[in-house]
């Protein structure tokens, strides 16, 4: 797929398992993280487990109910913002409900994550990791 590596996860809903599931979508969603995401996520989590764990459970949230981000405007236009229990991280993503998928575009800091995230989008092959997950 143009070079492009994917990261992905699927998990049974609450619903499949039996479970009332209270949320808005029901069903299973596909978890994928871009390269550049993926990198933001090892880059803030080699040394820190504690930090990992936490925003691997955020991930693990997102696969039951993806609506729970923040929706962005501007030139994050259709992108969703899912910040960390104790706020200093942000996992930015963009949500395709007909095909239950969730693409994770980039996990930084809070402080660093829209830039970085504007910067890698003005690069010349950011094009074609955001419209893989149209």
């Amino acid at each position: 797929m143009n070079g492009i590596k994917y990261y992905t996860i699927t998990v049974e809903s609450m619903h499949e398992k039996g479970k009332q599931n209270k949320g808005k979508n029901q069903g299973t969603f596909s978890v994928s993280i871009t390269d550049f995401g993926r990198k933001g996520l090892y880059k803030i989590t080699k040394r820190n487990q504690k930090v990992r764990k936490m925003l691997e459970g955020l991930i693990e949230q997102l696969k039951n109910t993806p609506t729970m981000g923040k929706v962005l405007t501007a030139n994050l236009n259709g992108m969703r913002s899912l910040r960390s229990n104790d706020q200093k991280f942000r996992i930015v993503y963009k949500l395709d409900e007909p095909a239950n998928h969730v693409m994770i575009h980039a996990i930084d800091r809070r402080k660093n994550v829209y830039t970085e995230l504007d910067r890698w989008q003005n690069t010349e092959d950011s094009g074609k990791y955001l419209c893989a997950s149209s």
